[in-house]
């Protein structure tokens, strides 16, 4: 691990413009850490109401677009798949989910949320590159 953070978009702003900070904040993650290779979970929403899902596929779709651009591959994962590979159990909850990614990453103190299931993307795909 390199690092870890969350692009966070400040609330209120209309939607052009939060999805606009959520590219730019991807872009500069790109331009600090050179990646090639994108991991990402799929998107899974249980009992969620259709504004949640789609504002999530626009958020991931700004995403993607930015990856596209700069020619990164990106691998997806369903939640269950990470969270069988971290705890193994596909149906770990977040808190399982958070302590197995600080124990792996040796990492102290509070992770966000979000970074921790990025990470925890991340490492699942780490495992599976040539190399690794």
């Amino acid at each position: 691990m390199v690092g870890y953070g969350v692009i966070a978009t400040r609330a209120g702003l209309a939607l052009e413009e939060r999805l606009r900070q959520l590219a730019d904040g991807m872009e500069r993650v790109l331009r600090r850490f050179r990646p090639s290779h994108c991991a990402m979970e799929t998107m899974f929403f249980k009992g969620a109401g259709a504004r949640s899902v789609i504002l999530a596929a626009q958020s991931r779709g700004a995403l993607l677009a930015v990856l596209g651009r700069k020619g990164i591959r990106v691998t997806e994962f369903t939640p269950a798949t990470v969270k069988l590979a971290l705890t193994g159990s596909g149906r770990a909850s977040k808190t399982q989910l958070s302590y197995m990614i600080r124990a792996i990453l040796k990492l102290d103190g509070r992770v966000p949320e979000h970074a921790a299931d990025a990470l925890a993307a991340a490492w699942c795909l780490a495992r599976r590159l040539p190399g690794r």
